[in-house]
C-alpha cells in the first residue's frame, strides 16, 4: 500500500540534518544540565571541551553516517563529507542558542522598563 502514497519520500531523498540538529541540541542541553557541577570539582579543561564539543558532534556524525544519505560517495570522501557537516551543525546550534539567550536577555530587560 505504500505506493498509494505520493508524497512520501525514499529514504535516499531524506536528508537527516533536521534530526542530527536536533539531536545536537538535545546532546548539547543534557550535557550543560548533567555536568554543572562536574566541572566545579575538577576544571579540566580537555575535559570540557570533550564534553561540550566534541560529544555533540559525535552524536550529529553517528546520525549522519548511519542514513542513506551520499550513500554513492567512497567510503573517505562520504566520512569527511559528514564530519564537516556534523562541525556545522554543532557550530549552527551554539549560534542558535546564543541568539535565544540573546533575545530572552532584550526581552526580560525591556519587561523590566530598561531600554
Amino acid at each position: 500500500m505504500r505506493f498509494m502514497n505520493q508524497n512520501d519520500q525514499s529514504p535516499e531523498v531524506q536528508l537527516p540534518i533536521g534530526i542530527a540538529a536536533y539531536a545536537c541540541i538535545v546532546c548539547f542541553a543534557l550535557i550543560c544540565w548533567g555536568t554543572r557541577t562536574l566541572f566545579v570539582v575538577s576544571p579540566v579543561w580537555w575535559l570540557e571541551f570533550l564534553d561540550y564539543g566534541f560529544i555533540p558532534t559525535a552524536v550529529a556524525f553517528l546520525i549522519l553516517n548511519r542514513s542513506y544519505w551520499h550513500r554513492q560517495m567512497n567510503r573517505c570522501a562520504r566520512t569527511g563529507w559528514l564530519m564537516l557537516v556534523a562541525c556545522v551543525i554543532f557550530c549552527s546550534d551554539l549560534l542558535l542558542l546564543g541568539i535565544i539567550i540573546a533575545l530572552l536577555c532584550v526581552f526580560a530587560g525591556l519587561g523590566r522598563g530598561h531600554f
